[in-house]
């Protein structure tokens, strides 16, 4: 199912596919902070 709720993509035809400004799973935006956080205190030395 796409995310105006169709089971037939054809049935929309030129509805875009979701791009990377799409709506994501929180964990996996929680994820991506922490491993950036992780980076920048790698890089800027001790806490």
């Amino acid at each position: 199912m796409d995310r105006n709720g169709n089971t037939d993509p054809e049935i929309t035809p030129g509805t875009p596919e979701p791009q990377a400004g799409a709506p994501v799973d929180p964990d996996i935006i929680a994820g991506a902070a922490e491993a950036a956080a992780a980076l920048l205190n790698r890089e800027g030395g001790d806490q």
